[in-house]
């Protein structure tokens, strides 16, 4: 998935270079030529500038889809404290989990009631704790045998308090499952297809 996500971006980057790669050829031959008028050469410019600026935005976001890759890569006892922007985080989670997304035909809206909220801490746990919350959200479509859904994120800002909340209107959680949700290996999921680590692994990186 992430190798689709990235050759998709690479693939147009290559093709606007393409098209700019001709208008340099077709720039050149016209030096000198006195047919060729001033319009022509701002026409040429303008075409340059055009296909300059799509690339830039292209390869902006395969940088970013390396940006979210390498914050859910990094090594989770390493700790990188630092102040981080939350929305940011929800981002990169949503660009590494688009093509899951897309094929589950899920739409992902986030919301915030701040302008730029941010935490100290570790961007990369709170960039798992994402990940494994939507991840979870996909799959709770899937299990309702209709992957179309919406999945919500919003972000409240309260009294100094920061509330993130992942939604769906999937499969639920089944009474007698609520109790065991975060017990180690716990998994719903037929064999092979979950580890039952997901919402364990996101209580302990939270409560920690």
């Amino acid at each position: 998935g992430i190798a689709h996500e990235m050759n998709t971006p690479l693939g147009a980057s290559l093709a606007t270079l393409k098209l700019v790669k001709d208008l340099v050829r077709e720039y050149r031959a016209s030096i000198g030529d006195h047919g060729i008028t001033e319009k022509d050469h701002h026409a040429i410019a303008t075409d340059m500038d055009k296909f300059v600026g799509a690339t830039q935005q292209w390869l902006e976001k395969a940088a970013a889809h390396i940006r979210s890759l390498k914050l859910h890569t990094r090594d989770l006892q390493q700790e990188q404290t630092k102040l981080f922007s939350v929305v940011q985080i929800i981002e990169d989670t949503s660009l590494l989990l688009s093509h899951r997304l897309r094929l589950a035909q899920c739409t992902l809206s986030v919301t915030c009631t701040a302008a730029n909220p941010t935490l100290y801490g570790d961007p990369s746990k709170l960039g798992q704790v994402m990940t494994n919350l939507i991840g979870n959200a996909i799959d709770a479509y899937s299990e309702t045998g209709n992957s179309e859904g919406e999945i919500r994120v919003s972000v409240t800002d309260k009294d100094e308090i920061l509330s993130i909340r992942v939604q769906d209107f999937g499969s639920g959680i089944a009474p007698d499952h609520l109790e065991k949700i975060f017990d180690d290996f716990f998994s719903t999921k037929p064999f092979g297809e979950g580890t039952g680590l997901g919402l364990s692994i996101t209580r302990d990186i939270i409560t920690n």
